[in-house]
């Protein structure tokens, strides 16, 4: 996004909102010009390269550390599918990964920041709503990424635009059973398993024979094997090779390819309709007709910021 465009009178509600996340977090950085902002250029590259290393970190934590590594192969390897409710999960946990090793992902790295520099805190808070905000670009497939991580910054800001950084730490909360975090892990879990059983109960007819899934399973790891020796067994590595070749699989040459694509959908529509309860309270979301991108768009624009 750029920093700096100006509005015009017939410009739709999501770029008048961009717009005030844009001028919010360059407000905060005390630069309302192109030269006031080179002068603090250090801070703010720092600021945004910090928020880019601890989300791959949170990549790291949790495809390695949190998730079932069937469940963070399948949503790898569901990307041929396009962006879809697995893949945003994927980068929307990265964000919230909890303390692994001293280290996490970049909302408990804010919330670390503002217990000994709140004013950071705040302009790197809004800098990465502003950055996560897609509704007034064409990068339709970025769209589920910016529901889910929006619902849940916009859930932390108060009427008057402070962040309740506090809470931060309690959404990052992988032990916490109502924590956001353990609800999204839940919820890869539970479609990665849906995946798996559409999967198994595929029929795939490559070069005129027919397999079953174990018998492509068996097929697909021991051409890995042969193929890609470097590659040590039942590795994630491993696993995500195996499951980018079912899935393409499962596109191509099975049977269940418009069940699988289904399954997509209708785990986007259930996913974001339980986390909309869960952030706004079911009396809310009833009220906006389970439409969070309405909420979001009315609720910021009443926001002081």
């Amino acid at each position: 996004h750029s920093y700096f465009t100006e509005t015009s009178s017939d410009t739709d509600v999501y770029t008048i909102i961009a717009d005030k996340l844009k001028e919010r977090t360059i407000y905060l950085y005390k630069a309302m010009s192109l030269e006031l902002l080179k002068a603090v250029e250090d801070s703010f590259i720092n600021d945004m390269g910090e928020t880019i290393l601890y989300h791959e970190l949170g990549h790291g934590i949790i495809q390695h550390k949190i998730l079932p590594v069937t469940s963070g192969s399948i949503g790898e390897a569901s990307r041929i599918y396009g962006e879809n409710i697995m893949t945003a999960l994927l980068e929307v946990l990265a964000d919230i990964a909890p303390d692994c090793d001293n280290i996490s992902g970049p909302l408990l790295n804010i919330f670390k920041n503002s217990l000994t520099d709140r004013i950071r805190a705040s302009r790197m808070y809004y800098m990465y709503l502003s950055d996560t905000w897609f509704f007034d670009t064409d990068d339709e497939y970025m769209y589920i990424y910016s529901d889910i991580i929006s619902l849940i910054l916009l859930k932390l800001i108060n009427p008057d635009g402070s962040v309740r950084f506090n809470e931060l730490s309690e959404l990052c909360d992988i032990n916490n059973q109502e924590s956001i975090l353990k609800f999204l892990v839940d919820n890869m879990i539970i479609i990665s398993r849906k995946i798996e059983d559409i999967t198994r109960d595929a029929v795939f007819c490559v070069d005129g024979k027919k397999f079953d899934y174990n018998a492509l399973k068996i097929k697909i790891k021991t051409g890995l094997k042969n193929d890609y020796p470097e590659i040590i067994d039942d590795t994630y590595l491993f696993h995500v090779g195996c499951w980018n070749l079912v899935m393409e699989h499962t596109r191509d040459y099975s049977d269940k390819r418009e069940e699988l694509e289904s399954c997509f959908e209708l785990e986007k529509q259930r996913v974001m309709k339980e986390l909309f309860i869960k952030i706004a309270g079911s009396d809310t979301a009833r009220n906006y007709r389970y439409d969070n991108r309405k909420y979001l768009a009315d609720t910021l624009l009443k926001i002081n910021i």
